[in-house]
């Protein structure tokens, strides 16, 4: 693996200078997975998703599962950012994000 340039992300762990948007790899979660060990080898470890993006949370989350069995995640492991659409309630806001996490496996 490539080692990738990164950079601080508010107070959280630093990213890679590139992000892999998930809004694309839509084909199938082998599709998915081939992308991802695109960004492994390129030195990618930031991710971004969003429920929005039709199954690309479900085949994200498969493709993660995939790559951790064969040992293959960057260095400190990913970091994912994914979306909420603005205006619910807090508990709602709460169901999307466990909704999220469930998707995301």
């Amino acid at each position: 693996m490539r080692p990738s340039r990164e950079r601080p992300f508010g107070r959280g762990p630093a990213v890679s200078l590139f992000t892999l948007g998930t809004m694309r790899a839509l084909g199938s979660p082998a599709q998915m997975e081939a992308v991802l060990r695109a960004a492994v080898a390129a030195g990618l470890n930031h991710l971004e998703t969003a429920p929005a993006y039709g199954p690309a949370e479900i085949f994200l989350g498969q493709a993660l599962e995939a790559l951790d069995r064969d040992g293959l995640t960057p260095p400190g492991g990913w970091r994912i950012t994914s979306k909420l659409l603005p205006g619910p309630d807090l508990a709602t806001g709460q169901e999307h994000l466990r909704a999220i996490l469930r998707r995301l496996g």
